[in-house]
């Protein structure tokens, strides 16, 4: 598998379903799609900023204390088993699909996808929510990582 300049959404260059998340969209494209969906549903839409985005990862209540005290948002399993129940990521996956890979992977774990994940893989952070870190690289508004999708 390699990424060429031909990829896009629609053809990321390896297995996807409409449960699996989109990838291969620029951040423009992202608000450009929020803008298009919030005049189709009259709801306004848009990217998360890093500080909600962060607020959403860690699921922290409004008095500042987090839901739960472990160190690592899967828990304090030193050994990581438990954190390929919490996202997809780098893994003996990825690397059997890519051998080539040049980046470090997660030797622990193994989940099963060398790609994306469907939607609601893994289970939810303490707020409930699904897939808040891993599986891709997430865009959201303004920060340091505005540039990541």
């Amino acid at each position: 598998m390699e990424l060429h300049k031909n990829h896009n959404w629609q053809n990321p260059g390896f297995e996807q379903t409409e449960h699996h998340p989109v990838v291969c969209v620029s951040w423009h494209d992202a608000r450009a799609y929020a803008y298009w969906l919030s005049l189709r549903t009259g709801y306004k839409y848009r990217l998360l900023t890093e500080a909600e985005w962060e607020y959403a990862v860690r699921a922290v209540h409004e008095t500042g204390v987090p839901t739960a005290t472990p160190r690592r948002y899967w828990g304090e399993d030193l050994e990581e088993k438990d954190r390929c129940k919490s996202a997809n990521g780098a893994d003996p996956t990825l690397k059997e699909q890519v051998p080539n890979w040049p980046f470090s992977i997660n030797k622990n774990c193994r989940d099963g996808f060398a790609f994306t994940a469907p939607a609601a893989s893994f289970r939810p952070n303490a707020f409930g929510l699904f897939d808040m870190l891993g599986n891709q690289c997430m865009g959201m508004d303004g920060g340091l990582l505005a540039w990541r999708l």
